[in-house]
């Protein structure tokens, strides 16, 4: 009879700790489908394995969805990976030729004062460009990874173009919607790198924040570290953004040096590092802060 009632005993505690079926409903911190998924790490148990629904960086014909690493491994599993999808680089095909660049000659838009916030200004730019769509061209305003790119780009949005050819005004946004920083054209002065990054300024602002008079308190300025441009590079800057064979001050210093700080040619993404008294070129990006 005791053996029979331990036996009863232990199989109520184990079935209490079965976790109840959920009946397909999800409470208000469950991850939304498609989102970053924690899991536990049996190797660190004080540590988490983050599943990331990240674009692949596999090289597919242009014009094909990009798919996310999961789904990469996923279809690598069932031997069902599309032939559109290089595993084996074609040396024909996954080539930088093969990416379009940004249509150039864009017409003014996103300067009027009475647009309030980035999106009103994208949406001035989107409106004011449809009209090269009706003829046939590609827009202007917007650069699509899908049609555009042939890996894990991201989309671009043109956030303003102000050209005052009179007044030497040269200003061009665009918007990494990967990241949701806004990327700059290259300023029109060269500068050491103590004025470029705002690091000798007593008001905590860099050589970026002239910006603000052409977004208001909208956008927050400043100078781009290393990852930030590597991110761009990833995301595609430099078939959107002008002027890319130039080489930019980032805002990160060399490790163990008070005097040097690293720089980067946006065309080919290949870091080196220079004396911050040398004068170099500043692109800015802005953090959407309203």
């Amino acid at each position: 009879m005791n053996k029979t009632y331990t036996l009863i005993l232990t199989a109520l505690f184990l079935f209490s700790c079965v976790e109840a079926p959920s009946n397909g409903r999800k409470g208000p911190d469950a991850p939304r489908d498609g989102a970053d998924v924690e899991l536990p790490n049996p190797s660190c148990p004080t540590c988490v394995k983050v599943v990331a629904a990240v674009p692949s960086m596999i090289y597919r014909v242009k014009g094909t969805s990009q798919i996310t690493y999961t789904e990469l491994v996923n279809l690598i599993i069932k031997n069902k990976v599309p032939k559109d999808y290089q595993l084996i680089p074609n040396p024909n095909l996954s080539t930088d030729d093969q990416i379009n660049q940004t249509a150039k000659n864009y017409e003014n838009c996103g300067i009027s004062k009475n647009l309030s916030g980035v999106d009103a200004r994208i949406n001035s730019c989107s409106n004011i460009h449809i009209k090269f769509l009706q003829t046939g061209e590609s827009d202007r305003s917007y650069w699509s990874a899908k049609t555009n790119g042939i890996s894990g780009e991201a989309d671009w949005q043109l956030v303003l173009n102000n050209q005052d050819e009179e007044k030497a005004i040269d200003v061009t946004l665009w918007k990494n919607t990967r990241t949701g920083l806004i990327w700059s054209n290259v300023l029109p002065n060269t500068e050491d790198w103590n004025i470029a990054s705002g690091s000798e300024s007593k008001l905590d602002d860099s050589i970026c924040s002239v910006l603000e008079k052409y977004t208001e308190d909208h956008v927050k300025w400043r100078l781009p570290n290393r990852n930030e441009f590597l991110m761009a590079d990833i995301s595609g800057a430099r078939f959107v953004l002008g002027n890319t064979e130039k080489t930019f001050w980032t805002a990160s210093s060399v490790s163990g040096s008070n005097e040097l700080a690293w720089l980067i040619e946006q065309s080919s993404g290949i870091l080196s590092k220079a004396a911050k008294y040398v004068p170099k070129s500043i692109r800015c990006i802005g953090e959407v802060i309203k």
